[in-house]
């Protein structure tokens, strides 16, 4: 018997969670192989039994390239699956956006894991508030662990579920920024671009997820419509070039999510700053 564990990582919060699950799985004397969907995809899915899908939470949802992915996938209909998510702040129903793309290949999941994730989601990040900024943790890795000798012995897997709640009107407006046809329509007017700080690092470039940027004949950067919005060139941009114009909306559910944020003692954040391409003052985690 083998696994597959399919996942989406960034900033390798989610690849630590999906190593984890697969030491589960070892120790249960099952294979477990992992594929970060930003690499080159595994030649055959026939060798595989299970299959895990795993992904942070953007927006409130699943991040368009991790659906994409999954639409490209063979039917799943013979094999085993489960799915574990990281978010930052809130889940709400986010697992609900993933099921559906999963069901859409014919595949039902049968058991689920959560762990907070640090959020680098620069819409908050450049509020000065950072949420989660010191997990995955110890005690989460161990989970999912755990998580994964369950999953290896398809035993006790009640225990691994979570309430699903819609989020409030103000998330849902979020959730639908982040949606794949409101992305491919507003990315370039999301974005903006300041020729003059640009010193041709290639950074961005080079950290983009969707590889969406493509350095010109000059070496600036071009962005084209793979786009998902993650803002993560905004984020390692050390000048200040990548930018993003935000509407009146925008930046009223982003001033919100952050107060509603801030007001939770529930949810760990630390105050940072953005300097230089790099986060400041996470990993001191300090308490705002």
């Amino acid at each position: 018997m083998r696994c597959l564990i399919v996942y989406f990582s960034v900033t390798h919060s989610t690849e630590r969670i999906a190593n984890a699950i697969a030491q589960g799985f070892k120790e249960k004397q099952i294979e477990a192989d992992l594929w970060n969907i930003l690499d080159k995809p595994p030649l055959d899915l026939q060798g595989y039994d299970i299959l895990g899908f795993g992904t942070p939470v953007y927006g409130f949802r699943v991040p368009v390239l991790f659906e994409e992915a999954i639409m490209k996938l063979p039917a799943l209909n013979a094999k085993r699956v489960f799915a574990f998510m990281l978010r930052g702040s809130y889940l709400f129903d986010a697992p609900v956006f993933l099921q559906k793309a999963l069901a859409e290949k014919g595949a039902e999941v049968s058991g689920w894991f959560f762990s907070m994730g640090a959020g680098y989601f620069m819409g908050y990040v450049h509020r000065g508030c950072m949420t989660s900024p010191t997990r995955p943790n110890d005690d989460d890795l161990a989970r999912a662990r755990l998580f994964g000798m369950d999953i290896a012995e398809n035993k006790n897997l009640d225990q691994w579920k979570i309430e699903i709640k819609r989020p409030p009107l103000v998330y849902r407006l979020e959730q639908f920024s982040f949606s794949s046809s409101y992305i491919k329509k507003n990315y370039r007017k999301v974005h903006k671009f300041l020729r003059s700080k640009c010193i041709r690092c290639g950074k961005c470039i080079e950290s983009c997820p969707a590889k969406s940027i493509v350095a010109d004949l000059e070496g600036f950067p071009s962005i084209n419509d793979t786009c998902i919005t993650c803002r993560y060139c905004q984020l390692v941009c050390p000048t200040g070039a990548m930018s993003v114009n935000e509407s009146a909306i925008d930046r009223l559910v982003l001033d919100y999510n952050v107060r509603k944020v801030l007001a939770d003692p529930n949810i760990d954040k630390a105050a940072v700053e953005v300097k230089n391409g790099k986060i400041v003052g996470a990993n001191n985690a300090t308490m705002m």
